[in-house]
């Protein structure tokens, strides 16, 4: 079985209890989406749902790593900005981190203090812009903790086809010059 933790904190890096994480699993490979995988239960799209404790940590445990699978993942916690993401679970009975950093929420009610442009027309201080519903949130910024190990993950079949293929051609070429 393998298992992800979902280590969720503000910008100041203080962990948030009781943030809400939905996971939604799902293979698509055409194994995964064959009608023995479904019959075996395997490669369908899973939901799973998990709160952070006190160390702002949710860790979900899934079966569906035989075949690998893609994810998606939201969270939310009152009085910061939902956050959304996806990632790739390769071919592994593994444990992963990912890391989600929630912006609070801002609602101007203590700004004023903003001056020239550096608040911008919105009303909002330096950082942040107003959204839909009127309040000031953060600009986003990109997280890539991760990001190579989620390459290699994505790529895992393809890398160990290409380890194949050298390995048989050596071999094809020692015997040939023998």
């Amino acid at each position: 079985m393998g298992s992800v933790t979902f280590n969720v904190s503000d910008e100041a890096g203080t962990p948030i209890t009781g943030a809400k994480v939905v996971m939604v699993a799902y293979s698509t490979s055409a194994i995964a989406k064959s009608p023995l995988s479904s019959w075996l239960g395997m490669g369908q799209t899973n939901t799973y749902t998990a709160y952070t404790d006190s160390d702002g940590k949710a860790t979900i445990n899934f079966a569906d790593t035989v075949l690998g699978f893609d994810y998606k993942y939201t969270v939310s916690a009152n009085g910061f900005e939902t956050q959304k993401g996806t990632g790739n679970v390769g071919y592994c009975y593994c444990h992963f981190n990912v890391y989600v950093t929630m912006p609070e929420i801002y609602t101007g009610a203590t700004s004023g203090t903003s001056s020239g442009s550096s608040g911008g027309s919105s009303g909002c201080p330096p950082g942040f812009s107003m959204n839909n519903t009127g309040n000031c949130v953060q600009n986003p910024y990109a997280n890539t903790t991760g990001e190579i190990s989620n390459w290699f993950q994505e790529h895992e079949t393809a890398i160990l086809i290409v380890a194949v293929v050298i390995v048989l051609f050596t071999i094809l070429m020692v015997a040939m010059f023998r």
